[in-house]
């Protein structure tokens, strides 16, 4: 255990699913860069919620480890979806580093819910346990902070949607579809 990850991890609000992000993840890689070193900090700040295909097998565990499991329930949900299209997935799957059996599970769980937005949900709950998972390597541990980093990453998404960007996008989809001669006068009548 270094000390240098015990006063991070000391310092900084617990964080729970479905909450406000405490504080933002830009704010959070600042206050670790004067404790990690400059490898750990690029890991950090490489951090993302989306799997980076150029991963290497080399790179930190914590990474390594999110990657192949974040992979892997993408090429899942890849899969269904384009099994309810009928259509072949092939040219939307990535190469997977490992295997978990519970991603099935958790792909069929959260398409057996109606509403995507709480499909998107039960996604980042099986995301935030996953998280959960690679953290207990340690109290005062690397992979706590990576794993801290990403939940404020996936708590920060969250807060973003908002009523009103929701209405800006569909705006946006209406007016390229609407551009794309859907036939109709206007967005409005799309709805209609």
């Amino acid at each position: 255990m270094k000390t240098s990850y015990c006063y991070i991890l000391s310092s900084v609000p617990t964080l729970r699913f479905g909450e406000a992000p405490p504080l933002s993840s830009e704010r959070f890689l600042s206050h670790c860069s004067a404790w990690l070193s400059p490898t750990e900090m690029r890991t950090l700040s490489e951090a993302s919620l989306e799997p980076r295909p150029d991963c290497s097998p080399a790179a930190h565990g914590s990474l390594v480890a999110w990657n192949n499991w974040e992979t892997a329930l993408r090429n899942k949900i890849a899969t269904l979806r384009r099994a309810q299209f009928k259509s072949d997935p092939q040219s939307f799957l990535r190469r997977e580093g490992d295997f978990f059996s519970e991603i099935d599970k958790i792909v069929q769980e959260a398409f057996s819910l109606d509403d995507p937005l709480a499909r998107e949900k039960e996604l980042d709950a099986a995301r935030w346990r996953r998280l959960d998972e690679i953290e207990s390597k340690g109290l005062f541990s690397f992979p706590r902070i990576f794993s801290y980093r990403l939940k404020l990453l996936m708590l920060e998404k969250w807060s973003s949607r908002t009523r009103e960007s929701g209405g800006e996008s569909l705006e946006k989809i209406l007016d390229a579809v609407f551009k794309e001669g859907a036939g109709a006068e206007s967005p409005a009548e799309l709805l209609s």
